[in-house]
């Protein structure tokens, strides 16, 4: 199955230099809806809360983000902090010893401190950080 928010990444991830199954992190799917049977109902509702909290979740990192860029260092640290399980995560998936991964969050954190003022709030802060986390790791 395809990854559907292909809209979401970078720029440069749209000219297709990110294989389409190859993306480490879950897709924000607003707008896409599940096609479920009558036996798959709940498992369709469970799905649906899911992708809610994620999209909650984005919007939340995504405003944080919008603020640290004016100069709100609550809100930096706060997005921050949250960061760091998103990054270990990316990190385990794309295989780095364990003994490798507080360096690539080290990475992954420096380099969205050093490239914040090129995010832009009006898309998914996930995606953002996941992709910087995938190069990171590699």
């Amino acid at each position: 199955m395809g990854w559907t928010g292909q809209q979401n990444v970078m720029p440069l991830y749209e000219s297709g230099a990110l294989m389409q199954d190859s993306f480490p992190c879950y897709p924000i799917t607003a707008g896409v809806t599940l096609a479920t049977s009558s036996r798959s109902t709940q498992a369709g509702r469970r799905a649906d809360r899911f992708r809610t909290q994620i999209s909650d979740a984005d919007l939340r990192r995504s405003v944080w983000m919008a603020a640290a860029q004016t100069g709100d260092g609550v809100a930096y640290q706060a997005l921050l902090r949250e960061c760091i399980p998103i990054i270990k995560n990316v990190a385990r998936r794309r295989g780095v010893s364990v003994d490798r991964i507080a360096d690539v969050v080290q990475e992954v954190l420096l380099t969205v401190h050093c490239a914040r003022q090129t995010y832009d709030p009006s898309r998914s802060f996930t995606v953002w950080l996941c992709v910087i986390a995938d190069r990171r790791a590699q």
